[in-house]
């Protein structure tokens, strides 16, 4: 009897995609074993917590592995673990020599395993082609979303090099020790001057400096990018740049309750949009290249303008968080006089106030990015809230109201 273990990565998690890769890798497996069907006892599979869109047995069945007893698991979900990863132990009949298979990037899971040429076998880093091609990357700030993007560049195989740097150096220790970057910047400036692509994940208020710092630092073809929620202030330094180093706002549509470096996740941008904003240091080269960072990291790039972007995400992010802080606190302020209130929480209620239990100086930075613009749509939800109550009390046009928000929210997030 032999154990014949072997991984790879679907490209997303859709059933197509878990099936194709799937059925490369068994077969890739029956072929290198020369297996034939009645050779094989049982497979036993695993995915990571990101894939759920099938069963891998599904797909080995599509493939005529009809009377092969299998079942399926989900992955531990081990910070730095690759991304939709499908494990797969096939038992089978026989003495003859082993070869596992790990293809693409799961070759990283079993270096001393994979044969030569697997990582290139299987187009698993989508969009890279060839790994390592967007070189050294630099990401400045490992908090949350740095450290989450640090991650999740490390698993892409894009970057030959992930390099992180942060003004906390118990951020730097804790980066490093989980295994989000391979090495820490000297410093700010040293890391700007060897990086590729440059990362700015510091708070909004810090990224103008950062900026023009990479203007005196940066080496000549150096890309540099941001993951700021305000778009305006951070292009209009980028546009300051010299000629020689270029720039492409950036803002992913992610995040999380949870906060600092300890919280990073590299599934965090699976799926999400990621506005990409250019600027008048953008070419067609950076863009594409900041494309692929991003499509390698699991989000959708939306090519806009900074004043596109800054209109819309008041309605998409800091609107909401404001709702979710004032629902909090309206509840909250009940508690005294209603214990029942925190019994009788549940899903609706978790999923309005979650941003509410972010960190408070992001919340605010996020609240004050664009306070007057801010101002405007809250008096426009303010109208809008009275409308749905005085409706609700006199029972006149309430189910037109509710249909159009049903409608709205459909075309805006469809299911």
């Amino acid at each position: 009897m032999r154990g014949i273990r072997g991984a790879i990565c679907a490209r997303a998690n859709t059933r197509e995609a878990i099936a194709e890769a799937t059925q490369t890798l068994l077969r890739e497996i029956a072929q290198r074993n020369r297996l034939r069907r009645a050779d094989i006892v049982s497979v036993l599979f695993t995915m990571t917590p990101d894939l759920n869109a099938e069963y891998p047995a599904y797909a080995a069945r599509d493939m005529g592995w009809l009377e092969v007893p299998m079942l399926g698991a989900m992955e531990t979900p081990v910070p730095g673990a690759p991304r939709r990863a499908i494990r797969a132990l096939v038992l089978a009949r026989g003495t003859a020599p082993t070869r596992h298979v790990y293809l693409g990037r799961a070759s990283q899971m079993r270096p001393d395993l994979a044969e030569p040429g697997d990582a290139e076998r299987w187009d698993g880093v989508e969009a890279a082609g060839v790994r390592g091609q967007l070189g050294r990357l630099l990401v400045i700030g490992l908090g949350l979303i740095g450290g989450s993007l640090a991650a999740a560049a490390r698993q892409s195989g894009l970057f030959a090099e992930v390099v992180g740097s942060d003004v906390d150096p118990d951020v730097r220790t804790e980066a490093s020790r989980r295994g989000l970057i391979d090495s820490v910047a000297e410093s700010e400036a040293a890391g700007m001057g060897e990086a590729d692509l440059i990362v700015l994940a510091a708070p909004l208020q810090a990224l103008p400096e950062l900026v023009r710092k990479a203007a005196r630092a940066a080496r000549d073809g150096a890309i540099v990018t941001d993951v700021g929620s305000l778009k305006a202030p951070v292009v209009a330094a980028m546009d300051e740049l010299p000629p020689t180093v270029r720039a492409v706002g950036g803002h992913p549509m992610a995040g999380s309750e949870r906060r600092g470096v300890g919280a990073a996740d590299a599934s965090l941008f699976e799926g999400p949009p990621w506005a990409l904003v250019p600027t008048r240091r953008t070419d067609g080269d950076a863009l594409e290249r900041v494309q692929q960072m991003v499509i390698g990291l699991g989000a959708r790039p939306v090519v806009l303008s900074a004043a596109e972007h800054d209109q819309a995400v008041t309605f998409t992010s800091h609107l909401p968080a404001l709702l979710a802080c004032a629902l909090a606190r309206v509840a909250g302020a009940a508690l005294g006089a209603l214990p029942a209130v925190a019994a009788l929480v549940g899903p609706a209620f978790r999923d309005a106030t979650r941003v509410a239990a972010a960190d408070v100086r992001l919340t605010a930075e996020l609240l004050g990015a664009d306070p007057d613009r801010l101002a405007q749509v809250g008096a426009v939800l303010t109208r809008e809230l009275g409308r749905l109550v005085t409706a609700a009390q006199r029972r006149d046009a309430l189910d037109a109201l509710l249909s159009e928000a049903r409608d709205s929210r459909l075309r805006l997030v469809p299911t």
